[in-house]
């Protein structure tokens, strides 16, 4: 609403010039600028949204890369702030398998296993009926231990 009320302004790159071939569901756009354009809210009223693709398709034309300023997001919609995505239910196999990994060898900030030991776990492992490879399990014992383990070396006991 605010695109199309003039409130808010934003730029695209702009064709003018559609493409010689026709496609299945309609005629495309070709050779877009390089530099962007102002989009007019009179653009955003008369043109048609596509949100897969991020392009605005007007009666003349076509506008791609669609960018708002931030600082006048912010200024309309101060709660507007990026956050940080939120951690969902999505997960991969990779990641299973690493918190099976914490929790069948009690990793802990305490008890940090040997990369070595941890390396023969993660290979005698399958992630969608497949052996990790040699190098997928180095990767995956180095993020399964803290930083402060990676250094390696001994701890030197105290004798004072």
């Amino acid at each position: 609403m605010a695109l199309r009320d003039g409130d808010l302004h934003a730029t695209g790159r702009l064709s003018t010039r559609q493409t010689s071939r026709w496609h299945a569901t309609s005629l495309g756009w070709e050779l877009h600028s390089g530099h962007p354009s102002h989009i007019t809210p009179e653009q955003w009223r008369g043109g048609q949204m596509e949100w897969t693709s991020g392009a605005l398709t007007i009666i003349d034309g076509q506008f791609i890369d669609i960018r708002v300023p931030r600082f006048a997001v912010h200024a309309i919609w101060p709660e507007a702030k990026t956050a940080p995505a939120a951690p969902g239910d999505y997960t991969t196999p990779y990641l299973d398998l690493l918190h099976r990994a914490i929790a069948e060898c009690r990793i802990t900030e305490a008890h940090q296993e040997k990369k070595d030991v941890l390396v023969m776990w993660f290979r005698q492992q399958e992630v969608e009926g497949e052996p990790l490879s040699e190098n997928l399990a180095n990767a995956m014992a180095t993020l399964v231990r803290l930083p402060a383990s990676q250094r390696g070396g001994a701890k030197r006991a105290s004798n004072w």
